[in-house]
């Protein structure tokens, strides 16, 4: 009886427990997983190309969901889960990747990668990696950090970075969300 209850409890706190993994490990399991949602979209951006002249540029930019794969291995055992007080894990944001390339002329292309971990299903740590032709820049930080601190500017790709991701995570959140996993 024993060995019962201590079952019933250890499986419940394991349900109840959200799994925090590290950078590296999400890395390996979005490399492992073949549950992602690919979304290709076009965007348009004026750009400046010199002091007086301004080119309106379209490019194709692809969006890559993860899916917490570690849920998928996670057996559920009916007889363990009887009602609310015992939820099955619905499938979780772990990473999400942003990237784009535009090639103006021979000497000016410009990279943009971002990558979006995900704890909770909210956004956790930035990385972007942002090469153009007067430099490259390269961030590391994390949502609450970037929601209290001053706004970053200097990115080619957005005025307020602040803003841009405000609206790739709504983004985001609609196409995770409104597609089934398989």
């Amino acid at each position: 009886m024993k060995k019962i209850i201590l079952f019933l409890l250890f499986t419940t706190f394991s349900f109840s427990q959200n799994k925090t993994f590290t950078m590296e490990q999400i890395d390996s399991i979005c490399l492992k997983s073949k549950k992602y949602i690919e979304q290709k979209f076009e965007i348009e951006r004026n750009v400046s190309v010199s002091r007086k002249k301004n080119l309106k540029v379209k490019t194709d930019a692809l969006l890559k969901i993860y899916k917490n794969s570690y849920l998928d291995t996670i057996k559920i055992d009916s007889m363990a889960i009887v009602g609310p007080d015992y939820p099955i894990p619905q499938p979780e944001i772990i990473k999400a990747t942003y990237e784009y390339e535009t090639i103006y002329n021979k000497k000016s292309v410009e990279y943009v990668f971002v990558e979006l971990y995900y704890e909770n299903n909210k956004i956790n740590d930035i990385k972007v990696l942002n090469t153009y032709y007067n430099g490259t820049y390269s961030i590391f930080t994390n949502f609450s950090s970037l929601e209290k601190d001053n706004d970053i500017t200097y990115f080619s790709f957005c005025v307020s970075f602040k803003n841009w991701i405000y609206s790739i995570s709504k983004k985001i959140d609609n196409i995770f969300y409104e597609r089934k996993w398989k």
